[in-house]
């Protein structure tokens, strides 16, 4: 959290100073009024429409530097919140495959929203406030050092004024809860769909891209908070110099009474305001400190997963065909998968992968793209040891269509280029055409896509589109003519059949013996044997 904080102390450090500063200028409005006794009480001269003006501008000034305060202040947060949200979805990223696959969708959302949204309230917005509070205090003791008041006053504050306001403030407040709502769900909608494409965004390598997208909606949901934060604190505070400009008022009528010998006031009146402020500041000072103190696990819950991006950097070496799979074991727990499975995986060639429903037909897939890294075996490229070699290196070599395709919402040549700053356009259309995606990228060139707005063929296509615009050698299918109507599939099956520049394992529950036959090489997970 320490370089976070540095990282925008400017912000922390100008909310403080004009915190102060505010402070400052209530303590001036506090002595400045006070002198209405005096003059009323023959002690000092002057004018008193002069001391009003003074007292009325020490408080519009006050209102000023708590803006400036809270503006700053509520910047620190935001920063702040928006760089945690940020380095935790790259750290996802970032991280082994396999870990992100042991863990619930659940535990990054609470991370991801409700444990950093914690810090933003208990940790973050209370920083700048504890700090502010403490100089606050040590403007209040410094000015009743100098006054040494003791007063009792009987006090009628007016309750109209500030009724009107808070009804207009409401509005206002209404509207931006409506907002700050509706930004929210779009952020919880784009937090989803990062995660549910995870592994098509890594694959990609180019995870800048999907972060941009969401640090925009990101961005604008905290800056709906930040508009409500300080639309609620303006309200308080304007209650607040309300609250005090009553007191001009009872300073006002109190030394007419003064004046007229009714009471005895002593021309330190202001001092009941001091110290019922620097009561509440201290007591705030104390409260802010104590929930700073209390989010401290929840902070390590959130830092201690951002990880260390100096330690993730090396030298990238891209794996070779072919992959030699010896002596190939997984368990979950008593449950044997397979034992013993030995395989070669050439260029060009084509496997299929049967077996029962549920016998684990897609963990030698799971294995090949490091989501499952529990196994017992060898698996060599022509340039190494598997385990050497980077997940971004794996993914540049082979790419995993999975049974359920993402889209993105975003237009077609973007889905299929998964964000590239410099699309090859004439690659992308020859691709198109290949995988039999002309008609959609004709009637829907320029649309914001979704997963409602293609068929399930369509996204097994923009899926093979993906990989082949990707340049991967080795394309895995999950499945792929599941949930396909039979004209959909047998086009699905003739596509992947035609990619003879490329290998291709395709994990499939048909059995049918023509289509089987099609095939170079069949692994029944069942027995392991060769059909």
């Amino acid at each position: 959290m320490k370089k976070y904080i540095l990282k925008f102390k400017k912000n922390l450090i100008l909310s403080v100073i004009f915190g102060i500063l505010e402070v400052y200028f209530i303590y001036l409005f506090t002595t400045r009024s006070a002198k209405l006794v005096d003059i009323f009480t023959g002690k000092n001269s002057g004018e008193v429409k002069n001391i009003i003006f003074s007292a009325i501008a020490s408080i519009i000034l006050a209102c000023i530097f708590f803006y400036i305060s809270e503006k700053n202040s509520n910047s620190f947060t935001k920063n702040i919140c928006q760089d945690l949200r940020h380095d935790y979805i790259e750290g996802i990223f970032l991280s082994k495959t396999s870990l992100f696959y042991r863990k619930n969708k659940g535990e990054f959302l609470a991370d991801i929203d409700q444990n950093v949204d914690q810090l933003r309230l208990d940790y973050l917005t209370t920083l700048p406030t504890a700090l502010t509070g403490i100089g606050r205090t040590l403007v209040y003791i410094i000015g009743l050092y100098k006054i040494h008041p003791y007063i009792l006053l009987a006090t009628i504050a007016f309750v109209i004024l500030p009724g009107f306001i808070s009804s207009a403030f409401s509005k206002v407040i209404s509207k931006l809860q409506v907002s700050r709502s509706n930004k929210y769900s779009k952020y919880i909608d784009k937090l989803n769909e990062l995660l549910d494409g995870y592994l098509v965004i890594k694959e990609s390598n180019n995870i800048g891209y999907f972060l941009k997208r969401f640090d925009k909606n990101n961005s604008d949901l905290l800056e709906a908070r930040n508009k409500l934060n300080i639309t609620n604190s303006m309200l308080y505070e304007i209650l607040f110099a309300l609250n005090l400009l009553s007191y001009l008022l009872i300073i006002y009528v109190g030394s007419l009474l003064v004046k007229a010998n009714i009471i005895n006031l002593s021309d330190l009146l202001a001092s009941l305001t001091l110290v019922s402020i620097s009561t509440n500041a201290m007591s705030e000072a104390f409260r802010n400190l104590t929930q700073i103190i209390s989010t401290r696990k929840i902070k390590d819950m959130v830092v201690k997963k951002i990880p260390d991006k100096t330690k993730i950097q090396g030298k990238e070496s891209l794996p070779r065909l072919d992959i030699k799979i010896r002596d190939l074991s997984l368990s979950y727990g008593d449950n044997k998968i397979f034992d013993n499975l030995n395989l070669d995986i050439e260029k060009n060639k084509t496997y299929a992968i049967i077996g029962k429903s549920g016998s684990g037909k897609s963990s030698l897939a799971k294995i090949l793209m490091k989501i499952n890294d529990n196994y017992l075996g060898e698996i060599k490229f022509e340039n190494g040891d598997f385990k050497s070699f980077k997940e971004k290196e794996i993914y540049s070599l082979i790419y995993y269509i999975p049974q359920n395709s993402i889209v993105f919402k975003d237009k077609l040549l973007d889905n299929i280029s998964m964000g590239s700053d410099d699309i090859d356009l004439q690659k992308i259309e020859e691709i198109i055409e290949r995988v039999d995606l002309s008609y959609v990228y004709q009637s829907k060139k320029d649309l914001i896509l979704s997963n409602e707005s293609l068929s399930g063929g369509e996204k097994k296509k923009l899926e093979l589109a993906r990989a082949l615009y990707k340049g991967a050698k080795v394309i895995i299918f999950d499945e792929p003519t599941s949930g396909l109507d039979p004209v959909s599939a047998k086009t699905i099956e003739d596509l992947i059949g035609n990619l003879s520049d490329l290998t291709r394992i395709v994990i499939t529950h048909n059995q049918d013996k023509k289509y089987l036959a099609s095939f170079d090489k069949i692994i029944d997970i069942e027995d392991y044997k060769d059909i």
